[in-house]
C-alpha cells in the first residue's frame, strides 16, 4: 500500500522503500460534468487543462533549472517531462516527470512539484484529482495525495524532494506542500515559490 500524503507530511525515500534512484511523479484528474438540464443531457463536461511542472534550486536556493510542457527535459538530462505519455505507469496518469537521481547534477538540492491549470479553471472544475509517486525500477506507488475537489485555488505547488546532508551522508526526503498558487503556467508561479522559501 502507497503512503497516503497529509498536508506537511514529510518523509524520507528510505522510509518510503524507495529501491532505486528513479522516480515518477504523475498527476491525475476528470473534468467535472457542468451543471444544468441541457449539459447533463449532452454530457458536456468543463475543459480544465492541468499542467505538471518541476522547478529545480541549488544548495543557495538559486532556480537553476525549469522542466514543463515548454522545456520537457533538465539540461542536465537527469529529469523528464512525459507529457500525456504514461503508458506503463499507472492507467489513467495524464501528465508525469521523470526523475533519475543519480543523473541529476551535483548543484541541484530542491525540487518543487507544480500543478497549473493553464486553462484557468479551478480545481473546484475536475474531479478524483490526485499526484502520486513511483519507483520508477519497481513500477510500484510509494505515495499519493488527494487534493480536494473544494479547492477553488488554480494552481498548487504540491511537493518538494529535497537532498538533506548530515554527518557525511545524504538522503532525499518527500514533503507534501499544498500551497495554493495564482499562475496560469509555471513562470507565473515563481514569486510564490520564492516566497514559499523564504517563509
Amino acid at each position: 500500500m502507497p503512503a497516503i500524503f497529509k498536508k506537511n507530511d514529510d518523509k524520507s525515500l528510505k522510509e518510503l522503500g524507495v529501491s532505486s534512484p528513479m522516480l515518477v511523479f504523475a498527476i491525475n484528474w476528470d473534468n467535472k460534468k457542468k451543471k444544468g438540464l441541457l449539459n447533463a443531457l449532452t454530457g458536456k463536461k468543463y475543459e480544465a487543462d492541468l499542467d505538471l511542472s518541476c522547478v529545480v534550486y541549488d544548495k543557495n536556493n538559486d532556480r537553476i533549472d525549469c522542466i514543463w510542457y515548454a522545456e520537457l527535459s533538465s539540461k542536465d538530462g537527469a529529469i523528464r517531462h512525459k507529457g500525456d505519455d504514461t503508458v506503463g505507469w499507472h492507467e489513467g496518469d495524464d501528465e508525469a516527470v521523470i526523475v533519475d537521481l543519480n543523473q541529476l547534477t551535483e548543484e541541484a538540492r530542491t525540487l518543487f512539484f507544480v500543478i497549473s491549470s493553464f486553462s484557468g479553471d479551478s480545481f473546484t472544475h475536475v474531479e478524483i484529482t490526485y499526484w502520486h509517486l513511483f519507483d520508477g525500477q519497481s513500477k510500484q506507488e510509494i505515495g499519493r495525495y488527494e487534493i480536494s475537489p473544494r479547492d477553488k485555488s488554480k494552481a498548487k505547488i504540491v511537493m518538494r524532494l529535497q537532498k538533506e546532508e548530515a554527518n557525511g551522508l545524504s538522503e532525499w526526503r518527500i514533503k507534501a506542500l499544498d500551497e495554493p498558487a495564482t499562475g496560469q503556467n509555471i513562470q507565473e508561479i515563481f514569486p510564490e515559490i520564492r516566497s514559499l522559501i523564504e517563509g
